[in-house]
């Protein structure tokens, strides 16, 4: 009896010495986070609760936000947006205020695209690449061209598709220029194949929630930055917490966790291997948006040149620089080559003449300063000795 309860005695006060544990850890977690972290790394590891006593109750809608959502596309740029250096205009679109309607003489060009033509990579818009190929334009006597910054980060084909329906063909576009790639395998990493939709249903869902309801654990603060630190949740400020859920068809999240850890193939991947996945789901739905969008153009008069998508393999801390994100990549550009054939439509084989140096990307698909410069000059090249702007 006496041993029993010494034993018993012994397991209550490792449990209150676990319990303080936590508590102390959880203390500390918060304090840090309120009182050590700056800015970016609050808004990285801060719940949605934490985001709105620290920023307000429209924090979602405020000037820190990037993206609000939006009826038909899911999210665009925030009008709201601006730091010190870097801003979006009264419609949403990364830079500088421009005229609706169009002023009389001027050339607009509008750049579509995901993260990579919204220039994620770089704090400041004017060295976004759509600023620079309009200051290369200028610069080479086209004054009258004007450059408009029509990407966003995440988007697809999908958004991009939309984004030119419900949004760009409203300002009045002269030429416009497709980027995409990367994005576009994202939606290809579903399984069964049947949750591979034209819908992209398979991989992404609209959040019905103003914001996520997060799982219980997320409440604890050092629980939740374990977890971002490590790769095992999205901060609750990215776009997967704020505009979109994922489904459980969909496997890229898993894939770069796994590919992280150092765990790649576990669980589901050692009976369905990424390969298998991105086999069994070519970009079919890549190449229809891609016509799309080109015969939207050209229902319009538009010019369209469609751009393939170039990377760096220089990056292998990166966990998407891996053969199976460059294969499915290759195969999107493939597809994009295709449609390029088309009468309506220009290609530019960007990804074939882009140097894959250092000094250009930050990561391996996003671009420094220097890179968006040196795109800015191939993308001139191209517009001038293709014809497509009018001589000045």
């Amino acid at each position: 009896m006496e041993k029993r309860k010494k034993t018993l005695t012994n397991i209550g006060i490792l449990l209150a010495s676990l319990l303080f544990s936590l508590v102390l850890v959880e203390l500390l977690a918060r304090f840090a986070l309120w009182n050590l972290l700056n800015s970016d790394g609050f808004n990285h590891f801060a719940s949605i609760t934490q985001l709105e006593k620290r920023y307000g109750e429209n924090y979602f809608l405020g000037p820190d936000v990037k993206y609000i959502p939006h009826r038909y596309i899911g999210y665009i740029p925030n009008p709201a947006y601006h730091t010190e250096t870097d801003r979006h205009n009264s419609m949403g679109y990364r830079g500088d205020e421009f005229e609706v309607p169009k002023p009389e003489g001027t050339f607009r060009i509008v750049c579509l695209g995901g993260s990579t033509t919204y220039s994620y990579g770089v704090d400041d818009y004017h060295v976004s690449y759509p600023y620079l190929l309009q200051q290369v334009l200028n610069e080479r006597g086209y004054t009258n061209v004007e450059v408009i910054n029509a990407g966003a980060g995440s988007y697809a084909s999908w958004e991009s598709l939309l984004n030119l329906e419900f949004r760009v063909l409203d300002i009045d576009p002269d030429l416009l220029i497709i980027y995409h790639g990367l994005n576009d395998v994202y939606p290809r990493m579903v399984w069964p194949p049947e949750a591979y939709t034209g819908d992209n249903a398979g991989s992404v869902r609209p959040l019905i929630e103003e914001v996520r309801v997060p799982p219980i654990w997320q409440y604890s603060t050092a629980a939740r930055m374990f977890a971002v630190t490590l790769g095992l949740s999205e901060p609750q400020s990215a776009l997967d917490f704020t505009r979109h859920r994922r489904p459980d068809t969909y496997y890229e999240l898993e894939f770069r966790q796994q590919v992280r850890a150092g765990t790649y193939p576990s669980g589901f991947f050692t009976e369905v291997s990424i390969d298998e996945m991105l086999e069994a789901n070519p970009p079919i739905y890549y190449e229809r948006n891609l016509r799309d969008m080109v015969a939207i153009a050209d229902a319009h008069d538009i010019p369209i040149v469609l751009s393939t998508f170039a990377y760096s393999m220089e990056f292998p801390e990166d966990e998407r620089s891996r053969s199976e994100y460059w294969d499915a990549i290759d195969e999107n550009n493939e597809a994009m080559r295709a449609v390029g054939e088309s009468p309506n439509a220009y290609l530019f084989d960007f990804a074939t003449i882009m140097p894959g140096d250092v000094e250009y990307f930050t990561d391996g698909r996003h671009y420094t300063a220097e890179g968006n410069a040196y795109r800015a000059e191939l993308y001139a090249d191209y517009l001038i000795e293709n014809g497509l702007i009018p001589e000045p």
